[in-house]
């Protein structure tokens, strides 16, 4: 803190129309098993304005050998670029693109929102992979559910459209 900060009660001093935290869900619910990892809701934040998906892939020898395959593909791509074109030393590197890391599948899943009051739900933002976040997608859908809503759905469909798995949540 820099001595200028003023702690006071929360929303006294925030500016109107500041977004609100309505709910927290944890069910920690097993959705699917995509490339045999095990996918689990975590959490879902209900906000007035958006609502936020969380899902991690359960920690297992596959995700290890996932991760691991990854990190020698990923020296590898390194080695080949300081190489260069192995024809010319001053050469410029090859131009292809990293190894795609084995998590970052979890921004191809079809999420879904719905609820009892016919909400239009859309995916406005997502994230998901990195070191040490390999397995984590956060996922943001607009807008946040209407006060007359009473529960909240979250669908996972494959590549065809197929609902692979439904979880309802009682929004009251």
């Amino acid at each position: 803190m820099t001595g200028e900060e003023r702690l006071a009660p929360p929303f006294t001093t925030a500016p109107a129309g500041t977004e609100r935290l309505i709910g927290v869900f944890a069910p920690a619910e097993p959705l699917a098993d995509l490339n045999a990892v095990t996918l689990v809701l975590t959490s879902v934040e209900v906000w007035t304005h958006c609502v936020q998906l969380f899902l991690a892939g359960v920690p297992s020898a596959r995700t290890d050998e996932l991760e691991r395959r990854h990190e020698q593909d990923m020296d590898a791509w390194v080695r080949r670029r300081r190489e260069g074109t192995g024809v010319d030393p001053g050469a410029e590197p090859p131009r292809d693109d990293p190894p795609q890391e084995p998590g970052a599948a979890l921004l191809d899943l079809d999420l879904r929102l719905d609820d009892d009051a016919g909400t239009e739900y859309r995916k406005s933002v997502g994230s998901a992979g990195g070191s040490g976040t390999e397995w984590r997608l956060a996922r943001t859908f607009h807008p946040g559910p209407p006060g007359h809503a009473t529960r909240l759905a979250v669908t996972l469909a494959d590549r065809a459209g197929t609902v692979v798995a439904r979880l309802d949540l009682p929004l009251c």
